[in-house]
């Protein structure tokens, strides 16, 4: 989950040292203030990087046999009034 208060952190100097795991095939970044979401696809030796937007996008992660649907990482969640809600 990327805070408000720690964002650049949370973008920048953790993912870095995420990479460094070689166990480690995701890395999602989930926004808190509106339905986005960024992951980190190992692909060999690189990262690949993928965005998702709105409550009907599902993040598939085939490595691990799973997939994660926006609108069940945001179930009971209030977002900021006045911003529109991305649909795909």
């Amino acid at each position: 989950m990327l805070s408000p208060s720690t964002t650049n952190i949370d973008r920048f100097r953790k993912p870095d040292e995420y990479r460094r795991h070689p166990s480690l095939a995701y890395i999602p970044l989930v926004e808190t203030r509106f339905p986005s979401a960024v992951l980190y696809r190992r692909e060999g030796d690189a990262w690949a990087e993928e965005s998702f937007e709105g409550l009907d996008a599902v993040i598939a992660l085939p490595a691990i046999g799973a997939q994660l649907a926006l609108a069940d990482i945001y179930e009971n969640v209030s977002f900021e009034p006045g911003r529109p809600i991305p649909t795909r």
